[in-house]
């Protein structure tokens, strides 16, 4: 990076080091033999890790030296730490640390601190407030209602004459007196009326950074008091757009669909896996698996351009064992392309995808992709630089073995027989095939699999099941309904790093369901835009106050002049400048025709296959 502000923690940490050793402490380091402490894990195994050239240069000035690093946790670096938060002198004119907090407290306080909170309103909206008003006579004459009085007062009434051995009239002021069980010292609780629990809890809540529902709950109740306290408070904090947008991580997830087949090259899962290794030649791996008998195959390749996807499908797929009915992928560029598209057309196969950030939606395939990096890790290190000449190995390895959803080896059910393999060959074991005529060797090769068809179809109906049963156990995620306002997963983190929220602040209307499986929905924001088919998982019910949306103006020409007319303003004001003249005015010179825009298709997501 040419801008240091942009280095990596490793980096700095590399640099630091560098500038220390070769250059604040060079005289005394020279020729020394010492030991270097970080709390970078990384810097620690420099020897290891991928360096780019600026890395390797400052490696390489630190050569000369004999040193060692060794890694320590933050916590025990603390002297390291301390030094980098040394205390700055202030000056006379810098607030001291009490002002300093106050400043903060009163920054928190929704309205800038304002003390309108006096005990003579308080005195008045108790006064206001009837409840109250009926158990205050009763707290200050010392007496109890009949039986009679109290079936007529309100519940809320009541439930506070459940605390009268606690209420006390304390300055006029109606207050519920509590021991600290932790302190046993005693204070006093305000008796909050009615009206202002919503904004009690507001103000708490915003004065401490949106805290959760225990830690609100009780700084409400240091000072105050209502019946059904932790209810209210408790469903003030699910309406809290602020909590909801930042706060839930995890929203309840949908029931699981699984995807049901029924015979071979039925539908073929698509993925590409990424080694992250920038020596290689080949960066990245075109995955695909049959979803009936789980047969895969892993393709090298170099990029992932729609001609290479296309190129080593119908060379290792479609070529050698036909074409299949449908192809399964996510929203990627190479996948939903043009060319695609025409392969697709081609040999009559059709196409579908997963909605955006769902990769549980072609699980099949994400399965074999952790599959394939395990086997490529358990090789020895020697060879996983050379892993482009295993990988056919380890993927035959992986054909040949049982899978256990289907109880079948994939190579079997793709072809009918167990293939011999090498190992077969070096432990002696010889051919177990029995020797049939061409007709007697079909009928036989007919039965056998009619039979693994079977059976493997009742395993993965039972092994689907389990894993939906299994997957539902949490799916607590309710049905959403046309015109239900939604917020949508927030994916678009750039510049703003991990202050983030997990959801957009935009709501989204739901306007249909997609497909049979009722957990796919196509939303459009309530602004207006571009409409997205997203996924249950990704959506969460909205509970911000709906906006008001001005409909269209019929006529835009005439309400825009009857607008004008109405604010008596000759232009409505522009981004930066005023209009050179009033509209009617004359102007120097030919003037040219405003230029449309000619897209047939403004405003428009662009047209996909399968839309």
């Amino acid at each position: 990076e040419r801008n240091d502000a942009n280095y990596s923690s490793f980096k700095l940490e590399l640099l630091a080091l560098k500038w220390a050793v070769t250059e604040k402490f060079k005289d005394y380091l020279t020729g020394a033999t010492f030991s270097v402490y970080t709390d970078n894990n990384l810097v620690a195994h420099r020897q290891t890790a991928r360096l780019g050239a600026t890395e390797q240069r400052w490696v390489a000035q630190l050569a000369s030296f004999n040193y060692s690093i060794k890694y320590r946790p933050g916590k025990s670096n603390t002297n390291a730490d301390a030094l980098s938060r040394f205390p700055v002198p202030t000056s006379d004119d810098e607030p001291s640390d009490a002002e300093a907090a106050f400043s903060a407290a009163v920054e928190l306080a929704p309205d800038g601190g304002r003390e309108d909170w006096a005990d003579g309103e308080w005195e008045l909206a108790q006064a206001n407030d009837p409840d109250i008003w009926v158990v205050k006579e009763y707290v200050d004459r010392q007496t109890r209602p009949s039986r009679a009085q109290r079936q007529a007062m309100s519940r809320t009434a009541q439930r506070l004459l459940q605390q009268q051995k606690r209420l006390v009239n304390k300055g006029n002021l109606l207050c519920r007196r509590v021991i600290e069980p932790r302190t046993n010292e005693e204070h006093y609780q305000i008796v909050c009326p009615s009206s202002r629990h919503r904004e009690v809890w507001m103000r708490i809540h915003e004065a401490a950074a949106h805290a959760g529902v225990d830690r609100t709950l009780a700084r409400v109740r240091q000072k105050f008091y209502w019946p059904d306290q932790e209810g209210e408070v408790r469903r003030y904090h699910q309406g809290c757009v602020a909590c909801s947008l930042q706060r839930e991580k995890v929203e309840l997830r949908a029931p699981l669909n699984p995807v049901v087949v029924s015979y071979p090259l039925e539908v073929i899962g698509l993925d590409f896996l990424s080694l992250g290794r920038p020596t290689d030649v080949f960066q990245n791996i075109l995955l695909a698996t049959d979803l009936f008998t789980r047969f895969a195959w892993a393709i090298p390749t170099r990029d992932q351009t729609a001609q290479t996807t296309v190129r080593a499908l119908w060379t290792h797929v479609i070529q050698p064992f036909g074409c299949p009915a449908r192809f399964h992928s996510d929203q990627g560029p190479n996948f939903e392309s043009a060319l695609m598209k025409q392969l697709c057309d081609t040999y009559g196969v059709t196409k579908s995808r997963t909605t955006p950030y769902h990769p549980a939606g072609n699980g099949g395939t994400e399965w074999f992709n952790q599959t394939l990096l395990g086997m490529l890790r358990s090789l020895e290190t020697a060879k996983q630089n050379r892993w482009l000449e295993y990988i056919s190995e380890l993927v035959h390895a992986y054909n040949n073995t049982t899978h256990s959803s289907t109880g079948y080896a994939p190579s079997f059910l793709m072809f009918g027989r167990h293939l011999r393999l090498p190992v077969d060959l070096e432990l002696g074991v010889g051919p177990q095939e029995v020797r049939h005529e061409l007709s007697g060797w079909v009928n036989e090769h007919q039965r056998r699999l009619s039979t693994a068809y079977n059976i493997a179809g009742q395993k993965m109906s039972e092994a689907a099941s389990q894993s939906k049963q299994h997957y539902d156990k949490k799916a607590k995620a309710m049905p959403l309904l046309p015109g239900e306002r939604v917020w949508v997963r927030e994916r678009n983190r750039q510049g703003r790093g991990k202050l983030c929220t997990w959801w957009g602040n935009d709501p989204f209307v739901i306007l249909d369901k997609v497909g049979e499986t009722g957990v796919v929905y196509r939303v459009q924001p309530e602004k207006g835009g571009r409409q997205q088919t997203v996924h249950r998982n990704a959506l969460k019910p909205c509970t911000a106050p709906p906006v008001d949306i001005l409909p269209p103006v019929a006529e835009p020409e005439a309400g825009r002049q009857r607008l004008l007319e109405t604010l008596k303003w000759p232009e409505p004001l522009f981004y930066g400048f005023f209009p050179l003249a009033p509209p009617g005015a004359p102007q120097d010179g030919p003037q040219e025709a405003v230029r449309r825009s000619a897209r047939l298709n403004f405003g428009k997501p662009p047209d996909r296959y399968g839309d």
